[in-house]
């Protein structure tokens, strides 16, 4: 399986992340939406930008590198982790570049319910 985006509900928000064929998690949506649709949607819209959108890497106050991607002067996506070096910073923007247009939207939403975030699976009759 190729990188994909997966759409998050999250106590009655949306959001979205991006996953690497390894399923690490290399970059998260800024906001939030009201439904599934919206995240899938922006999903689809910052991968048709990743090649071309500005993108901005930046240090903490503890010295760890981060970046930002914006459209429009609007951040909509970030590095879902923190980089020790500027270097590792600049490469995880490359993957984010090269894997963002081509990833799909993954059919199965992560969900959270009462317990920790889980895949959603059908409900068996009781």
């Amino acid at each position: 399986m190729g990188a994909r985006y997966q759409c998050l509900g999250l106590a009655g928000v949306w959001s979205w992340r991006l996953l690497g064929s390894n399923h690490r998690e290399l970059a998260r949506a800024v906001g939030t939406f009201a439904d599934r649709t919206l995240a899938a949607a922006d999903a689809r819209a910052v991968g048709e930008l990743a090649r071309t959108a500005v993108i901005e890497p930046s240090v903490a106050r503890d010295t760890s590198w981060q970046w930002v991607l914006f459209v429009d002067g609007e951040a909509r996506a970030a590095s879902s982790t923190s980089y020790a070096r500027r270097l590792e910073c600049l490469r995880a923007i490359a993957r984010f570049r090269d894997c963002g247009p081509e990833a799909q939207i993954d059919p199965t939403p992560l969900v959270r319910r009462d317990g920790p975030l889980s895949r959603r699976t059908p409900q068996s009759p009781v």
